[in-house]
């Protein structure tokens, strides 16, 4: 059965130690931090997962948020609009053959991936999931992939309604869009947009391999070998970890993908021949980079905080080289306006 507000409020005083009126301010300022967008209850299980406090062995019938969500939560409910469609794609595990696809849902906190195996992926190859539609998911368990995205994955309980009747739809009429920012003012699990500049590159290896077949991460010194499919033509991912400065503070930052192959003007196939050719991991980077040092560039993406230095990063989803001086002066004045909002 699922607990009534005033159990909440009872096991995290017991949790933590709180007193009920503490726990009740808390409350009351997660309401207004979010607009009265959701119920007293709703704020109750937002404030008792960000305590890591599980209710009810971790199921959790009543919507939640997704800024809010965090791994390992069952039985989710969750409601957004569909930002991208994820075609779906074949895949083996072992002997096991399969289907795997999903969306991208964003509601009026943050943005998660909802992914879909096998049969269930009819619900976008015949069009009935389309960019636009709010979707609410019912019975979703919740995961975080390895580069740090928040996923909703579906199970044979799991239900999906299409535009579905719920109130709460009302909120949720407007894409998520982050927030112009300098960023001393930046907080973790929110999407910014930065002015700045790469000041350096930081030389982790470039590369990131995955079996095709599996998606397991491959090692990558001996990228060509799965220990589920044996031999195989790696699919390669690029990674670029540099620090940017917009003038305020400096933030380590990564680009991941085609994003990263688009800044430096790279193809991965070149960089994977240059690498295997001469083990020279960092010439060619170094030599588009160079290129980039000073320029000033728009950078959009998600604050996080990295689990073992306890700093913040931030993961970039797009970028924009040399913005024109009436972006520039356009997006100061916003960071500025946005900025005097938080005091």
């Amino acid at each position: 059965m699922e607990p009534t507000l005033e159990e909440i409020i009872e096991i995290i005083k017991q949790k933590t130690g709180l007193l009920e009126s503490e726990i009740k301010k808390k409350i009351e300022d997660k309401v207004k931090e979010l607009s009265g967008l959701i119920s007293e209850k709703g704020a109750a299980l937002i404030i008792a997962n960000e305590l890591n406090i599980k209710l009810n062995k971790g199921k959790i019938k009543t919507r939640v948020l997704i800024q809010s969500l965090v791994p390992g939560l069952k039985d989710v409910v969750v409601m957004g609009r569909v930002l991208k469609i994820y075609k779906p794609r074949e895949f083996e595990k072992g002997k096991i053959k399969g289907k795997v696809g999903g969306f991208l849902l964003g509601d009026e906190t943050g943005k998660a991936r909802v992914v879909i195996w096998d049969d269930r992926n009819k619900l976008i190859e015949q069009g009935e999931i389309k960019e636009g539609d709010i979707i609410k998911v019912i019975s979703g368990t919740t995961r975080e992939n390895k580069i740090g995205f928040k996923e909703i994955h579906l199970n044979s309980k799991s239900k999906i309604e299409i535009n579905p009747s719920d109130e709460e739809t009302k909120f949720i009429t407007k894409q998520v869009s982050a927030r112009f920012s300098f960023l001393i003012d930046t907080e973790p699990d929110k999407e910014y947009k930065i002015i700045g500049s790469i000041v350096r590159l930081v030389k982790n290896y470039p590369l990131i391999y995955f079996c095709p077949k599996c998606n397991s991460r491959l090692n990558e010194m001996n990228n060509k070998y799965c220990a589920k499919d044996g031999e195989i033509n790696p699919r390669k991912v690029l990674i670029i970890k540099m620090i940017i400065d917009d003038g305020t503070a400096t933030i380590n930052a990564f680009l991941i993908g085609k994003k990263a192959e688009k800044l430096l003007d790279l193809k991965i196939e070149e960089l994977y021949e240059q690498i295997n050719k001469i083990e020279d991991y960092f010439s060619i980077i170094d030599s588009k980079i160079n290129k980039l040092y000073g320029k000033s560039i728009l950078f959009t993406g998600k604050i996080r905080k990295n689990i073992i230095s306890g700093n913040n990063e931030l993961l970039l989803h797009d970028f924009m080289l040399n913005p024109s001086p009436k972006i520039q002066s356009n997006i100061l004045l916003k960071q500025i306006q946005n900025a005097e909002d938080n005091y």
